[in-house]
């Protein structure tokens, strides 16, 4: 961002200007938990691998009946007219690029190279972009989970996860504007960080094949929306959503320009900012989606095991400002006690304007929210999720 003739800026010394450095770093530091540790101690969290013990990876494609199912519900996704639209992972981002190892660096990164270093958190990979044209692409795959009823029996649900892959990830478009111009002094607060490819929907289906929610990755949380209540649900089965300005995160589709409150981290400040819009904290701002360009894609599919999903180092350059290094895999998007679909579903539930009771709720969760939240506060989101849902699971639950 160049801010020189800057109001703000000009006419100051060097020394008070590097006093704004400091104090943007310093707030960097303390106030963005981008990535809650470092990508690669984040993905080796112990959390991760008691999560993979109970919901392994399959290391096959999905199957002709999953494929169906993931392309008969397909989202369309929607961006502004100008706004660079998603890339295909291996063709566009990793063949593009070099990849440092401990035995020195590797370049022409193929999707066999890659995975065979997907499970060292000491490697990385470095995209230098191309001028070459993109191939727009989405990456689709089933996962299987049960939802607890209120009278202690499972409903069986099936989640169609659908991952899109943007090249850099920017800010916000609307964060204050004092935080702009410091931060522009800094950064590039377009391209805060290489490759974002945590961007995705979940749509949760019955036993029925029946859609009856959508969960969208926004920052580091995600947001649930019951279909039919809070996103509408077309009838071709495909959902519309728009991907944010700069940010990429995505919201439901209109094709009007929208702003829509967010924040890096869901702490109960930032939640209670987003759902009432009252007492902005520092970190507070609003992401920006006009749904004026659908794209059209490919709908392709890989293992749960590729290094797409699992890759433990970073997968774009490491910069020296914290926060601003690429991310690991796809799966990495949330902390590992909210990574269950089910879980992740009702937790991430929030009713419309002013949900007071969900901030309460959120608040109740112990000062280290690495663990997730706690039994009892589990057991209330999925109750307001279920009465929200007015429909009868209990003929769908599984017998005792």
């Amino acid at each position: 961002m160049n801010v020189t003739g800057c109001p703000l800026i000009s006419g100051h010394s060097d020394v008070v200007k590097t006093g704004f450095v400091i104090g943007c770093i310093v707030m960097i530091v303390t106030c963005l938990p981008l990535t809650v540790m470092g990508n690669e101690q984040f993905s080796m969290l112990k959390g991760f691998q008691d999560f993979y013990q109970k919901y392994p990876p399959r290391d096959t494609l999905p199957t002709p009946s999953e494929e169906t199912l993931l392309k008969r519900h397909a989202p369309r996704f929607y961006i502004a007219l100008g706004q660079e639209p998603f890339l295909d992972f291996y063709r566009d981002y990793i063949a593009h690029g070099a990849l440092k190892t401990e035995s020195g660096t590797l370049r022409d990164v193929t999707p066999e190279v890659l995975n065979e270093f997907r499970n060292d958190p000491a490697v990385i990979f470095t995209h230098e972009p191309s001028s070459a044209p993109t191939r727009q692409v989405v990456y689709g795959r089933v996962d299987y989970d049960s939802l607890r009823l209120g009278d202690g029996r499972d409903v069986q649900l099936t989640f169609l996860t659908y991952n899109a892959v943007f090249r850099t990830s920017g800010l916000p478009v609307g964060i204050a504007i004092w935080q702009r111009l410091l931060l522009g002094l800094i950064a590039d607060i377009g391209n805060w960080h290489q490759l974002d490819n945590y961007i995705s929907a979940t749509l949760a289906l019955l036993p029925d094949e029946t859609p009856i929610a959508a969960t969208l990755q926004q920052h580091n949380y995600q947001r649930t929306y019951i279909l039919g209540r809070d996103m509408s649900l077309p009838g071709d089965g495909r959902v519309t959503v728009d991907a944010a300005i700069s940010s990429n995160e995505l919201y439901p589709h209109h094709a009007e320009a929208r702003q829509h409150r967010c924040a890096s981290f869901l702490t109960p400040a930032a939640a209670r900012w987003i759902l009432t819009g009252k007492d902005r904290p520092m970190l507070g701002a609003f992401d920006e989606t006009h749904g004026e360009r659908e794209i059209d894609y490919e709908l392709l599919f890989l293992p749960q095991t590729d290094a797409f999903y699992t890759f433990r180092g970073m997968l774009g350059e490491p910069r020296r400002l914290p926060h601003r290094d690429g991310p690991p895999g796809a799966d990495f998007n949330t902390i590992p006690a909210l990574k269950a679909r089910a879980v992740a579903m009702a937790a991430f539930y929030m009713r419309g304007q002013d949900d007071t009771l969900y901030v309460e709720l959120l608040e109740q969760w112990s000062d280290d929210r690495m663990n997730g939240p706690p039994p009892e506060v589990l057991i209330a989101y999925t109750e307001r999720f279920l009465e929200d849902l007015s429909l009868d699971l209990s003929e769908m639950a599984d017998h005792p």
